[in-house]
């Protein structure tokens, strides 16, 4: 783990590495040059997920909430539930996903879980990731965008929406044209939904 700041401000970030995994970096994040999906996303995406959570006990810092954003960090409250809960430092962390794609990037093999000792209630060779998350946050927000349309999708796979409208869970719209007071009541809305937990 490598930390820095943001250039002009006091905001710190912190980065992960593992050579192995990260190595070359692409010049794609999710597929290569020729349109071929990495083979190996859900496997460098669930690293990220675990390291990201082992990296709080390290810095001695517990969250209230650990916001995860869309399929890339939907292992988070999977992990935080089956593996971390048990850890005093842990119990107390609520987790909240943010989902805004639904693309098939989201399938992940069941080796991985395999791999990450988790327990996926799905049968079959790929697991939904959005459908993992939602089971074990402890608050699932949509956020659809009107230039997106993400709710026409999700009502398109009916398990996905099942499992959403199962959960506890808020839908924000978010128009085309946006503002920075458009941006601060969202922001209010999702600070306020976060206290709610």
């Amino acid at each position: 783990m490598k930390s820095a700041f943001i250039p002009e401000t006091r905001v710190q970030v912190y980065f992960i590495e593992n050579n192995l995994l990260y190595k070359q970096l692409p010049d794609l994040i999710y597929k290569a040059r020729n349109g071929r999906v990495f083979s190996d996303l859900d496997t460098r995406f669930s690293f990220f997920n675990k390291a990201a959570l082992d990296t709080l006990k390290s810095l001695f810092w517990a969250p209230d909430i650990i916001i995860c954003n869309d399929w890339q960090t939907s292992l988070v409250p999977t992990l935080l539930k089956e593996q971390f809960v048990q850890e005093v430092f842990y119990s107390n962390i609520k987790s909240v996903y943010m989902i805004h794609s639904i693309n098939n990037y989201r399938k992940l093999s069941k080796s991985t879980c395999n791999m990450l000792d988790i327990d996926p209630s799905q049968s079959g060779k790929q697991i939904d990731a959005h459908i993992q998350a939602m089971e074990h946050a402890d608050l699932t927000i949509a956020l659809n965008y009107e230039s997106e349309k993400l709710m026409d999708k999700l009502r398109k796979e009916k398990n996905l929406l099942n499992k959403f409208e199962s959960t506890n869970h808020l839908i924000i719209d978010v128009p085309k044209k946006t503002s920075s007071e458009v941006w601060d009541n969202i922001a209010n809305t999702i600070e306020s939904a976060c206290r709610d937990l």
